[in-house]
């Protein structure tokens, strides 16, 4: 059974939202690009609005064999919600709106416990390639949310390394492009998460574009390091010992 599908897992922003069109969605564009490449013909999206990283995980686990056995790649972007629930208790009445250091500790363990076991579900179903994605902060100049999103990346990094997974530093790149990629975006503070509608979230069509622009230069990283490894190990191995003639 060839391996030709994209699997994109994540929650509403790896479900479009906010894009202008379907075709839009930064699973889209990834999915387009690598389809010209011949890296891949499907695409599968396994994404849901509000869906944490324990959601994802029980979503991903019910997925059948056969698709996983047939992912040349997969992306996962998730951890966004996983916070963010936590970041509105201050909008409760005391003492419910206070969020001390034990509470953002608590939210980031639970979503350690979730993500770790789906790496563990990718690895073991053997994708030759996959891409986790950094978390962008839609409030910067919060302290409190830039200080849990550090922690969600450093969790999402070190995974990355343990299982050999690639990293796209989604982060890192909106980081100073928030007003231009993020849909309403307004003053980067708390405060702007707090309206009932449209909150300023997710990407708009530049921040979806950014996005796959950030997963297809981590492929394109990840491969050209694979095929140096690999022209080193065969010239290794062709490679003819020395000895030492000591007569």
């Amino acid at each position: 059974m060839p391996r030709d599908v994209y699997l994109a897992l994540g929650d509403s922003i790896t479900y479009g939202y906010n894009a202008s069109r379907p075709e839009r969605t930064y699973a889209a564009l990834v999915h387009r690009h690598a389809a010209r490449q011949g890296w891949v013909a499907g695409r599968f999206v396994l994404a849901q609005h509000l869906w944490t990283a324990q959601r994802l995980l029980a979503a991903a686990s019910s997925l059948p064999s056969a698709l996983w056995a047939r992912t040349s790649f997969a992306t996962v972007m998730i951890g966004g919600n996983d916070l963010r629930r936590l970041l509105r208790r201050q909008y409760l009445p005391p003492p419910l709106s206070t969020i001390s250091p034990d509470h953002v500790t608590r939210s980031i363990h639970g979503f350690a416990q979730a993500f770790g076991p789906l790496c563990r579900l990718m690895a073991r179903s053997g994708i030759p390639r996959v891409v986790l994605c950094t978390i962008y902060n839609p409030v910067p100049h919060s302290p409190l949310a830039s200080g849990g999103i550090d922690q969600l990346n450093d969790i999402i990094c070190t995974l990355a390394k343990a299982h050999g997974f690639t990293v796209a530093d989604v982060h890192g790149a909106f980081s100073g492009h928030e007003a231009e990629w993020i849909d309403g975006y307004r003053s980067g503070h708390l405060d702007d998460l707090i309206s009932p509608i449209r909150r300023p979230i997710h990407p708009n069509d530049q921040g979806h574009a950014a996005i796959a622009r950030c997963i297809l230069d981590a492929m394109r990283d990840d491969i050209r390091v694979k095929s140096r490894q690999a022209k080193m190990s065969r010239a290794g191995k062709h490679r003819q010992p020395l000895h030492n003639d000591t007569r």
